[in-house]
């Protein structure tokens, strides 16, 4: 059971991180806040139970991975692939 919907705010203020504004304006871009349907391939989703940013697919997990590698995050969250 996946719960949950974080803001790119949130994130920022769970795992005391904040993105660059250009950074920031790319993740709300590609945000998909509704996870009733698939999510596209180039959308992510973050959960809040389990703590898990769920994408679109693999392609988009590394661009997302790469992006976000550049911060220190306090705390640990994963990456996921979700697809049908």
């Amino acid at each position: 059971m996946l719960l949950g919907n974080l803001s790119v705010e949130q994130i920022e203020k769970e795992y005391g991180v904040e993105f660059s504004t250009e950074d920031k304006e790319w993740l709300k871009t590609h945000r998909q806040t509704n996870v009733s349907i698939p999510l596209e391939k180039d959308k992510w989703h973050c959960f809040d139970i389990p703590r898990v940013i769920a994408t679109g697919s693999e392609e988009f997990r590394d661009e997302l991975y790469h992006m976000l590698s550049k911060y220190d995050f306090k705390g640990k969250i994963m990456i996921a692939i979700m697809n049908d």
